[in-house]
């Protein structure tokens, strides 16, 4: 099969028709997600499409690319990509299109390419690892894979919610007595509200922040209205007590960002919204929702919280590297362990 790269050659709208017809499209593989990222991290951004001979696209991707003038590298970051999976289920992705991936970028634009699939670790996708290996990337042990809890949605609602931790479904029937509305909308009002209840939890946890939630605003005004966030507000007496920013593409819904207020911890708002949101992701026929990552040790609160919901801890297959030479992978590998934590490198 003869494959052909075409590098920054579609637009915006262009962008978004083709990448709709994958499965693995996510919030992440979005223009304005990378775009905005791009901009405010002192980044570029290139975007690759792949045909085959029939000229059909069977891999697409952003590809932000940092400077680190230190070391006298261009790093090639592809965050939740490259796109293989189609909406009809099949999947074109070969070793010669990986190859031609590589030889796209590698040497002509960047030292260094890392790819972070939107890819789960299960048998099937092994089969993707060993053609990633083929091409010449290596995986990347120092870096954490993903790590989240899916919900299943193709099931009863009855048993969605049989499948409800005791306490947890216990919570739920709390906070539905307790008469509270859920109103859900994108316009940046209701971020503001998130923003007002985001910054109450904050000073009430003092937590590290790993999102910047101003970012993420700037993302929401650009993005077209067909792909922005939605924010879930949970509401007592005309009150916002608590809130939820969330996304759906392909197959599945994910969670990016929530907020309690202290009023919303009395009422238990957060288990009302997240019900909602598994019953509105139902039925638009998604078929899971992605609990928006998880971490049992520094988070366990966050953890006991979202697995209440049922579901099943999942990881995906991790990060993969590949270099132009020893030279830069000698050097890329050097400056990890320098700037370990610091942000220098996306992960």
């Amino acid at each position: 099969m003869q494959y052909k790269a075409f590098i920054d050659e579609v637009d915006r709208q262009q962008w978004h028709e083709y990448a709709r017809n994958f499965l693995d499209y996510s919030i992440y593989q979005t223009w304005s997600y990378q775009k905005v990222r791009a901009e405010t991290e002192g980044q570029d951004v290139s975007r690759i499409l792949i045909k085959d001979e029939n000229d059909e696209i069977v891999m697409m991707s952003h590809v932000r690319i940092k400077h680190i003038v230190p070391l006298g590298l261009k790093i090639g970051y592809i965050q939740w990509g490259p796109l293989i999976f189609k909406t009809d289920g099949t999947c074109r992705c070969t070793v010669e299109a990986l190859n031609e991936l590589c030889q796209a970028y590698l040497e002509k634009r960047v030292n260094v390419l890392r790819v972070v699939p939107n890819m789960t670790n299960n048998s099937e996708n092994q089969k993707y690892v060993e053609m990633l290996k083929a091409s010449g990337f290596e995986q990347c042990q120092n870096v954490p894979p993903y790590h989240t809890i899916m919900v299943r949605l193709d099931v009863s609602e009855e048993a969605l919610r049989k499948d409800l931790h005791k306490s947890w479904r216990r919570n739920l029937r709390r906070s539905e007595r307790h008469g509270l509305k859920v109103f859900e909308g994108y316009d940046d009002i209701y971020y503001r509200v998130f923003m007002h209840l985001y910054k109450e939890m904050h000073a009430r946890k003092k937590f590290v922040e790993h999102v910047d939630i101003h970012q993420i605003r700037r993302i929401q005004r650009d993005l077209p209205e067909a792909q922005k966030m939605n924010i879930s507000l949970c509401v007592l007496d005309k009150e916002p007590i608590a809130a939820l920013v969330w996304s759906a593409f392909g197959d599945a819904g994910m969670t990016i960002l929530s907020a309690t207020g202290d009023k919303g911890r009395q009422y238990l708002g957060s288990y009302l919204l997240r019900w909602e949101l598994l019953e509105h992701l139902k039925e638009n026929n998604f078929q899971y929702l992605d609990q928006g990552g998880i971490d049992p040790e520094h988070n366990p609160g966050g953890y006991t919280f979202k697995a209440g919901m049922g579901g099943e801890e999942q990881f995906h297959i991790g990060t993969f590297d590949t270099y132009t030479n020893s030279v830069a992978k000698n050097a890329f590998k050097i400056g990890e362990k320098i700037y370990q934590g610091m942000k220098i490198f996306d992960r």
